[in-house]
């Protein structure tokens, strides 16, 4: 089966389509890259937390404004894992140079001298000029270009998050700007904290 239009454009596979695939199938989209995007699950059934989104507006490349426009609105707030990766698969839904596949589970990666290429459980192989990796800790990509590191390096932090009323909340705990245990969100009607245990 042919997904991609062009015979002339640079064509690309993204291997994953969380967040960091759709964003990378986004920036490649906006330096006319035609790219398939495989993902193993079905569309929309993954999940998440809360992410904190950087909202800051220097230095920024056009690529990168629109990418932190769709994750954050442009600002410094946490969001719902869920609302980022929807406003970034419809961004890309909306994209004519992506192509979204989902239920397509990669087996196998690798590269010939005319092309980089992915396989799916299915049998069906796609060939690019590029793949990427987007697939996660365990990353097929990464074990077939990096055998002897095939785990990422972990480079984020959980944080647990719940509300409750401040009045529930014993008095040294209760969100003060003088209370150093705590950890003041933005938000304009609202306020979001976290504390540390020292257990």
């Amino acid at each position: 089966m042919q997904y991609f239009n062009s015979k002339n454009k640079r064509k690309a596979l993204v291997v994953g389509g969380s967040l960091s695939g759709l964003m990378t199938a986004i920036a490649l989209a906006e330096e006319d890259i035609e790219v398939i995007l495989l993902e193993k699950t079905a569309e929309g059934s993954r999940e998440g937390v809360g992410l904190q989104v950087d909202g800051s507006r220097f230095y920024q490349s056009k690529t990168e404004k629109r990418l932190r426009q769709l994750a954050s609105g442009g600002k410094a707030t946490v969001e719902l894992w869920s609302s980022i990766e929807a406003r970034l698969r419809n961004a890309a839904h909306k994209e004519p140079n992506i192509h979204l596949l989902f239920n397509q589970r990669v087996v196998e990666v690798g590269q010939s001298t005319e092309s980089a290429w992915a396989e799916t459980s299915e049998g069906e192989r796609f060939h690019s000029d590029l793949l990427i990796g987007a697939d996660g800790h365990r990353s097929l990509v990464r074990e077939e270009v990096a055998p002897e590191k095939i785990d990422a390096d972990f480079a984020g932090y959980l944080v647990w998050m719940a509300s409750t009323p401040a009045e529930d909340l014993p008095l040294d705990k209760r969100p003060e700007v003088t209370n150093g245990d705590v950890k003041m969100m933005n938000s304009a009607d609202v306020f979001l904290f976290g504390g540390g245990d020292e257990g």
